[in-house]
């Protein structure tokens, strides 16, 4: 293979290693912007999950509330027992409710920490799989600038072999010149 064919290969090829280290870089980049989109979402879930433990609390301390409002219906009117028996009812029916929302509620939470732990686990496997492709595509362009090197050493030295043989080219033609002046002396003399 001749130098000009061999420079021009590894031209092309330090150009698609360069290309496919620019790629992997984009790709980083991206999956940092996808992965700050997660985050981002992810404190909207959390702040949803803040929401429903307040209105949890919120449901927990108006059922308080009403049990004490209906205790002291119940120690003031006596007279008032069938009202106050479906005042009780309804207050089990909202208990039942706000277990029903709470255990609701728990299910979300649990459901949006179990995605967000997900989501963190694949960022993270993401992430050393990127890692670990730029530590072998640096390693690739490492050996290949080597490979690089050691072919430069070669052309520099094909370089000095055809110097030196046109030196002695140069040489050649000179003694030849100069043996065809002196045959040419020679020859007018005779």
């Amino acid at each position: 293979m001749d130098s000009t064919a061999m420079r021009n290969n590894l031209q092309e090829f330090y150009k698609t290693s360069k290309d496919k280290l620019l790629k992997l870089k984009a790709e980083i980049e991206e999956i940092e912007t996808d992965n700050e989109k997660q985050l981002m979402e992810n404190q909207l879930q959390e702040s949803k999950i803040v929401e429903l433990e307040i209105q949890n609390n919120q449901i927990s301390k108006e059922n308080k509330e009403n049990r004490v409002t209906i205790m002291e219906l119940n120690k003031e009117k006596a007279s008032l027992t069938a009202q106050n028996r479906e005042l009780k009812k309804e207050i089990e029916e909202i208990d039942k409710d706000i277990e029903t929302i709470k255990l609701d509620n728990q299910y979300k939470i649990k459901v949006l920490q179990n995605d967000i732990e997900h989501i963190n686990i694949m960022k993270e496997t993401n992430l050393k799989i990127l890692k670990n492709k730029e530590t072998q595509e640096q390693m690739n362009e490492d050996k290949l600038n080597l490979q690089i090197k050691e072919y430069m050493k070669e052309i520099q030295k094909y370089k000095n072999l055809i110097e030196e043989l046109h030196e002695q080219d140069n040489e050649r033609n000179k003694l030849i010149v100069q043996e065809t002046v002196e045959m040419t002396k020679f020859l007018e003399n005779l």
